[in-house]
C-alpha cells in the first residue's frame, strides 16, 4: 500500500526503480541531447550585448521551437512510460522494464493534446493572475497518470484527474511539490560539485562538458522516475478515497 505522502512516494520510487531503467534512460539522454543542442547553437559569452542578440535570435529562430517539440514529445512518451511502469508495481509488482513503452504509444496522442489543454489552460489562468493559474495545476496534474492506466481521452483525463483531486488539492499538491524539490535538487549540486572540481583541475573545456552531461545522465537517470512515482501514489490514494466516500 503506497499512501500519498513523501515516505509513500519514496517507497514506491524504491520499489520500481530497476524496473525503470529504460525509459529514464530515454528521458536522460533526450535532455542531455537536447542541452548540448543548445549550448551548440547558443555559446557562451561574457559580452551582455551579445548574449541579448543570441538570446534573441534563438528565440526567433525555427531551430529552438522544433528541439522543444522534438524533446517535449519524447519527454512525455517517457514519462508515459515511467507511469506505466510503476503503476504496474505498486497494482501487482509484475511490471516489466520495456511494457511502458508500448502502453505510452498507444496514449501518446491524447495525451499531447491532453499537453497541450493543460499547458495553455495553466499558463493563461497563471498570467491572468497566478491563483487560478496553481489551482488549475492542482486540479489537473493527475491527468498523464489517469490518460495511461485508464486509457481515456485527454477531455475525459482532464475531468478525470478534477475528480479525483475535489477535497485533496492541497495535500497531492504539497506532496509533488516537495517530491520535484527533491528530484531537481541533487542535479544542480552534483553538476556544481562536479564543475568546480574540473575547472580547478585545469580541464579541458570540452573534457569539462562531457564529464558534466555524462554526470547529468546518470543524476537523472536515477531521479527521473521519482515525480512520476509521487504521482501515482497520489492516483492511487484518491482512488481509495472515493471508494471508501462511495
Amino acid at each position: 500500500m503506497y499512501e500519498a505522502s513523501v515516505g509513500g512516494a519514496l517507497r514506491l520510487y524504491r520499489a520500481a526503480l530497476t524496473r525503470c531503467w529504460f525509459p529514464a534512460l530515454l528521458l536522460a539522454l533526450c535532455w542531455a541531447a537536447t542541452t548540448a543542442l543548445l549550448e551548440r547553437s547558443f555559446p557562451a559569452t561574457a559580452d551582455p550585448w551579445a548574449w541579448s542578440a543570441q538570446v534573441q535570435l534563438l528565440l526567433w529562430s525555427g531551430f529552438l521551437w522544433r528541439l522543444l517539440l522534438v524533446a517535449g514529445v519524447v519527454s512525455l512518451l517517457c514519462y508515459g512510460a515511467l507511469v506505466a511502469v510503476i503503476h504496474g508495481v505498486a497494482v501487482n509488482d509484475t511490471a516489466r522494464t520495456d511494457a511502458g513503452i508500448g502502453l505510452a504509444l498507444r496514449a501518446l496522442p491524447g495525451a499531447l493534446i491532453a499537453a497541450i489543454i493543460y499547458l495553455v489552460a495553466t499558463s493563461v489562468a497563471t498570467m491572468a493572475f497566478i491563483i487560478p493559474g496553481a489551482f488549475l495545476w492542482g486540479m489537473w496534474q493527475l491527468w498523464l497518470v489517469v490518460i495511461v492506466v485508464e486509457r481515456t481521452g485527454p477531455v475525459v483525463a482532464l475531468q478525470r484527474s478534477w475528480q479525483l483531486m475535489r477535497g485533496a488539492w492541497w495535500r497531492i499538491s504539497t506532496l509533488i511539490a516537495i517530491v520535484t524539490i527533491i528530484a531537481t535538487i541533487p542535479p544542480l549540486i552534483v553538476g556544481g560539485i562536479v564543475g568546480t572540481v574540473l575547472t580547478l583541475s585545469g580541464a579541458a573545456p570540452e573534457h569539462t562538458a562531457l564529464v558534466m552531461s555524462v554526470a547529468g545522465v546518470i543524476m537523472n537517470l536515477l531521479l527521473a522516475p521519482l515525480v512520476p512515482a509521487a504521482l501515482v501514489a497520489a492516483y492511487l490514494d484518491r482512488l481509495r478515497a472515493r471508494a471508501v466516500s462511495g
